[in-house]
């Protein structure tokens, strides 16, 4: 709290100085001068005083609409539902629940019907957010009817094994849910003689997009938040969070992270203890704020709404709606056992809770203790790692210690800009070491060696197989494979650079990655690599020069056949991902290329390039 102090003294002196205000002091000032008004005695000319979206007030904003109330003689009309979920930017539930009380006199009207959500769907959104008696009690009314409202499809969340192909692991297996729900759609639209229309997938958090895009089934398009999917381009599908979603409406909805979890829905994170003194929580029901987010993404809905779901460890709000409700329909198998809690893991310095948090200079989720840091500072992104905290690097200028398997001990700190070509920081500390120098007992670690050794047997042949590829063998993609499309070359006006035509180049280069991509993807390097032919120790042991377009590109300069592939991206017909070691997709732009390609891009290609030097 001394810290807080000390910032909040420093932005107000920083105001001061440069006569400022910011948008806080807007609202408190005015207030102020509302006070000033009543202790005159003076009455504001006002009849009406209008709050929409009144649920998601805050005290602050609350305590200007009453001092204005207090000095007119105006009605005020308070407009929202009681569903408030943006607590965490200070809006507080009891002001609208309350409101009565809190004001001295209200008259509550209440709009029960909707034309949005059929019957079905909000009975079972509406009875389930109604589970808290905190909550307003009513019932809508719809014209609408449908059949199955709910639809929950469910995935195997096992994760990737060794030596796993790029279908297998959770990512592929969730957006293989995603695209069969999407399936469901247009088969019911096609039965009802209409188009699909508008479909919303719904994530608890901004990242659940970006693991539909490392599946290779789906471009995630962060502007404009527009999906893609290669299989179904011509879909409208749009991608935003839960909270994003609230006031919107679209004609089918998915949501796609019904996991139970820490990042799962409801979402599990512990809010910071210092954020308790300036947001009030709303305690009045397990996951209050929680049901009235999922109540939010139900009925974003106008037809039927989708769920996605892992078959282990299911989250607890789909659990509980398929038990209640016989129109929830499950498609698939789960475990419907006793729910995983997910306890609070204690410091092992101090034994206060962890709270594990994204941090972005990291690029980790950390547990975090959440004792005063003057007290405690552990971190670690490995909690079996025991006293093993992360930290700055004294090597190299940016680097981290992050805590990795390996080593006698079974873990060691190691930099994050470490590189197996050997050009990054090497800087490593042994658990020993650091247990050493940290002044911690070492017989805390004693006999973890036997464990560890296993484990880092067991880690290095998954290693070993990720780099081999384990026994599968890289050939061209054959034309009987379910996703295969033929990229056809582009009938335009050749556009030459050097001996070679950019509409070649670009065949290969996308014909090269499609080929690769058969089993596991790979990054710019592999594959500007594989396309020049390079005899690297990896290409050979997974058998990529095998296939067709190895080395056809062996007469460019390796700058240019980069500069090829990441013109390619800018172009969306290769994607990127986004995450530590991104990796290279196909999209459907790239396998469809001879629909978009022209001369003039082909021109602009050129200009990317550069004329540069043509020497190897």
């Amino acid at each position: 709290m001394s810290i807080c102090n000390d910032c909040y003294l420093e932005y107000e002196r920083w105001l001061k100085e440069n006569k400022a205000v910011d948008f806080e002091d807007m609202i408190n000032e005015s207030a102020r001068l509302l006070m000033e008004v009543k202790e005159m005695k003076q009455k504001l000319d006002f009849k009406y005083i209008i709050v929409d979206e009144y649920q998601d007030i805050s005290k602050q904003r609350f305590d200007l609409t009453k001092a204005l109330s207090e000095v007119t003689d105006a009605k005020i009309m308070a407009v929202g539902d009681d569903w408030s979920i943006y607590a965490f930017s200070g809006s507080d539930i009891t002001l609208f629940t309350e409101f009565a009380e809190k004001m001295g006199y209200a008259k509550v009207l209440k709009i029960v019907k909707t034309y949005r959500n059929s019957q079905e769907v909000i009975d079972i959104a509406g009875s389930f957010i109604q589970k808290n008696a905190k909550q307003i009690s009513k019932r809508l009314i719809s014209p609408k009817r449908i059949e199955d409202p709910v639809i929950i499809y469910t995935y195997d969340s096992r994760a990737k094994t060794s030596g796993g192909d790029r279908k297998s692991g959770a990512n592929y297996a969730l957006a293989s849910a995603v695209q069969t729900a999407l399936e469901h759609i247009m088969e019911s639209r096609k039965a009802e003689q209409r188009k699909p229309g508008t479909i919303l997938l719904l994530g608890r958090f901004g990242f659940d997009g970006d693991q539909l895009e490392r599946s290779g089934l789906f471009e995630y398009i962060n502007r404009g938040n527009k999906v893609k999917s290669v299989r179904y381009p011509g879909l409208d599908i749009t991608f935003m969070t839960a909270h994003s979603s609230k006031g919107l409406g679209y004609d089918d909805v998915i949501v796609i992270n019904g996991r139970n979890e820490t990042y799962g829905f409801p979402s599990k994170i512990e809010d910071d203890p210092v954020l308790a003194f300036v947001i009030k929580g709303d305690n009045s029901f397990d996951y209050a704020e929680e049901r009235r987010l999922f109540y939010v993404a139900m009925t974003r809905t106008k037809n039927r709404v989708y769920f996605i779901a892992p078959e282990s460890n299911p989250s607890e709000f789909l659990l509980e709606i398929k038990k209640e409700y016989k129109n929830v329909k499950l498609a698939g198998n789960w475990n419907e056992n006793e729910i995983v809690r997910i306890d609070r893991k204690p410091c092992p310095l101090c034994g206060y809770p962890l709270q594990l948090k994204y941090k972005r200079a990291y690029g980790l989720r950390l547990y975090i203790c959440t004792n005063e840091p003057e007290i405690c500072g552990f971190m670690t992104n490995d909690y079996r790692a025991g006293k093993l905290s992360v930290g700055k690097c004294d090597k190299c200028t940016d680097g981290y210690l992050i805590v990795k398997p390996g080593g006698y001990e079974g873990f060691f700190l190691g930099c994050t800009n470490y590189k197996k070509n050997g050009t990054g920081c090497d800087k490593v500390v042994s658990m020993k070491s650091f247990y050493a120098q940290m002044g911690y007992s070492l017989e805390e670690i004693r006999g973890m060696g036997t464990v560890s050794s296993a484990r880092d047997q067991k880690q290095e042949k998954m290693v070993a197989a990720e780099n081999t590829g384990g026994k599968m063998e890289v050939t061209a993609v054959k034309a009987d494979s379910s996703d295969y499309v033929e990229i056809k070359r582009a009938e335009i006006e050749a556009v030459m650079y050097g001996d070679k035509d950019l509409n070649d180049v670009v065949l290969f280069t996308l014909k090269a990655l499609q080929n690769v991509s058969t089993v596991r993807y790979y990054g710019i390097v592999m594959l500007v690599d594989i396309l020049r032919g390079a005899k690297t120790e990896r290409i050979l042991k997974n058998r990529l020069d095998r296939i067709p377009e190895y080395g056809v590109l062996r007469g460019l300069p390796r700058d240019s056949v980069q500069a090829v592939v990441e013109w390619l991206i800018t172009q969306r017909m290769i994607l990127r991902t986004k995450e530590q070691y991104p990796v290279l997709h196909p999209t459907y732009a790239g396998l469809h290329y001879s629909e978009v390609m022209t001369s003039g891009k082909l021109r602009a290609l050129k200009r990317y390039i550069g004329d540069g030097d043509m020497k190897m």
